[in-house]
């Protein structure tokens, strides 16, 4: 019988389909904000109207995908952000919800956008909510973030 190994492999690097399907909505979703002027890279630089109260906007986020994001001010120089692909047609009235899932589309993510120290995108523990034969579709989608940091850690992790 084979030694099993007792040393954990550190997975916080890799990435699985699930999370570069998650990385791709929110990647989408915050480079739309930033085009838009909505807001910036700059800690506090929220700019869409009415800033204390949440905000939708609907965009084209991949070869005509339809999507629809709600932002929101979370305090710390953090913004909330919710993003459903193929948005249903009631998604702007659950898109605010941080929990809307499949009420506002058939891939629904959510995460933060933090700019207090550097800009970067964090979330993904249970933040996404897809079908499963849209995941590696999703996942394949070449986004590329638009000047800040795309692979910011979950939270709950510490970093050292």
């Amino acid at each position: 019988m084979a030694a099993r190994s007792i040393l954990k492999r550190d997975t916080r690097n890799s990435e699985s389909m699930r999370e570069r399907a998650w990385r791709n909505i929110m990647v989408s979703a915050i480079n739309e904000g930033l085009r838009r002027k909505l807001f910036s890279l700059r800690p506090g630089d929220n700019q869409w109207p009415n800033h204390g109260e949440p905000y939708v906007y609907t965009f084209s986020a991949y070869n005509g995908i339809e999507a629809i994001a709600c932002i929101k001010d979370a305090g710390f120089d953090e913004i909330s952000i919710h993003v459903a692909l193929w948005p249903t047609k009631r998604a702007e009235e659950f898109i605010t919800s941080c929990n809307a899932g499949f009420l506002a589309g058939e891939a629904f993510a959510r995460g933060w956008f933090l700019r207090q120290n550097e800009a970067k995108l964090q979330g993904f523990d249970k933040g996404l909510c897809c079908r499963k034969h849209l995941i590696q579709t999703i996942a394949d989608i070449d986004m590329k973030p638009l000047s800040y940091n795309d692979k910011g850690p979950a939270p709950g992790y510490l970093q050292w």
